[in-house]
């Protein structure tokens, strides 16, 4: 994106240039500029890394949790989503309304009602209040290939399905071949963003779109890295914003709702049997 060029700059000139406010960025620019919602997204999402950074020195820490990557540095996931009208973002640890809909299909009220998967986060349509996309925070020193992350990852598959099948059981139209869920993976300083979709017959395919990294430390040579991760969520943002759009015209109820038949068809999601064994190291 051309405008967050404008802010590739060092830490040292950073601070003066944040200090003068997002409508003088927009100022000092030639061309179409985005809109003013957009500009102050932008200066608010740089504001936040840029006084994150500087806590340590403008220094990632080695040894920190895995709450302080969420909450400090990936804080700026809630300052994107919360910002478009047709998003949500939901933080902390939460339960998806889709995995619990799920595991209590076909019991009875006076069973002991199930709770869905936890999760670290959720977003969800606004308008419809179903849910597109799932965040799940790793260890920060668990490789991609790792036993565990391979473990999360199924875990978090099987919530994104469980949302992909919702929103098509509501739905009164066949969107079968147009419709995505999403889930971002974040391990540390680095993000991995998903999709979900369904192929022809009873498969779905998950597939790893791309991975973005915060540097391990902002300087000068540095500042485009740290752009670069900001512009992918905002890039995430207009999908999922497009998506719950999408859910939103697809949920309408026609008027003659003794026609409706979408022909649409989902696999059941398959349950991991009691005494599966556990999955072996990955080599």
């Amino acid at each position: 994106m051309d405008y967050l060029a404008l802010y590739d700059k060092s830490p040292s000139e950073m601070d003066d240039f944040l200090a003068r406010g997002w409508a003088s960025v927009s100022m000092s620019t030639a061309g179409v500029l985005p809109d003013k919602g957009f500009r102050r997204l932008v200066h608010h999402c740089v504001q936040h890394l840029y006084f994150t950074y500087s806590k340590g020195n403008f220094l990632l820490p080695r040894e920190q949790s895995e709450a302080w990557f969420m909450n400090k540095l990936w804080g700026v996931i809630s300052i994107i989503f919360d910002s478009e009208t047709e998003l949500d973002h939901q933080p902390g640890e939460t339960s998806s309304q889709a995995s619990g809909l799920r595991r209590n299909k076909g019991r009875n009220f006076d069973d002991r009602q199930l709770l869905g998967r936890k999760a670290d986060g959720l977003i969800v349509a606004s308008d419809t209040r179903l849910e597109i996309c799932i965040i799940e925070a790793a260890k920060k020193d668990a490789g991609a290939t790792s036993t565990k992350a391979l473990t999360d990852t199924r875990k978090m598959a099987k919530t994104m399905k469980d949302m992909h099948d919702l929103v098509r059981s509501r739905s009164t139209q066949n969107i079968r071949n147009s419709f995505k869920t999403f889930g971002l993976r974040i391990s540390g300083p680095s993000m991995t963003c998903y999709s979900l979709c369904q192929r022809r017959g009873r498969f779905y395919q998950l597939c790893a779109e791309s991975t973005v990294i915060f540097p391990a430390r902002w300087k000068g040579s540095t500042t485009t890295n740290i752009l670069s991760v900001l512009a992918k969520l905002l890039a995430y943002r207009k999908e999922l914003s497009e998506t719950a759009d999408h859910i939103t015209e697809a949920t309408k109820v026609p008027l003659k709702t003794f026609n409706l038949e979408t022909g649409d068809f989902w696999a059941a999601t398959l349950t991991t049997p009691t005494n599966s064994p556990w999955l072996a190291p990955f080599m």
